[in-house]
């Protein structure tokens, strides 16, 4: 009897040893992850690699947003991303547009596109349902980094 109440207690201790030691470091996440050494060119000309636990690529560095002013006292901020644009306007509307494939420039779109924002070098014209809305944009501050 003492000896089926000694193996029991040692099974368990052991069993214990196993929960406390063992499974975490089975689910360790901190383990380390050996990532490709690709890189992504952000639009500021910079480059950024792989990281974390996923190897995804790391964030940009975020451009400061883009003042253009346009004729009839209009104007619009734009702030780049990768592959988008946050577009605000002067008369209060502020819309998220999609990068989507143009000849020469970018062209920045809602879904439908019956918003399209162009910009070439420093400047850029706004169409709304193929009608040009804010025309003869430019910027003002040349030090902005060019967009296209």
């Amino acid at each position: 009897m003492i000896k089926n109440l000694i193996i029991a207690v040692v099974g368990l201790l052991i069993l214990g040893g196993v929960f406390v030691y063992i499974v975490p470091m089975l689910d360790d996440e901190s383990a380390q992850v050996a990532c490709t050494q690709e890189a992504m060119l952000c639009l500021d000309g910079s480059y950024v690699g792989r990281t974390g636990p996923s190897c995804e690529f790391a964030a940009c560095p975020a451009l400061p947003p883009a003042v253009y002013s346009c004729d009839n006292d209009k104007s619009v901020t734009v702030t780049f991303a990768s592959e988008t644009a946050m577009v605000e306007l002067s008369d209060g509307r502020t819309m998220l547009l999609t990068l989507k494939e143009a000849a020469s420039g970018a062209k920045y779109t809602n879904s439908d596109e019956s918003f399209v924002f162009w910009t070439q070098d420093y400047g850029a014209f706004i169409e709304e349902n193929g009608v040009t809305t804010f025309a003869a944009c430019h910027i003002d501050d040349l030090t902005f980094p060019e967009v296209n």
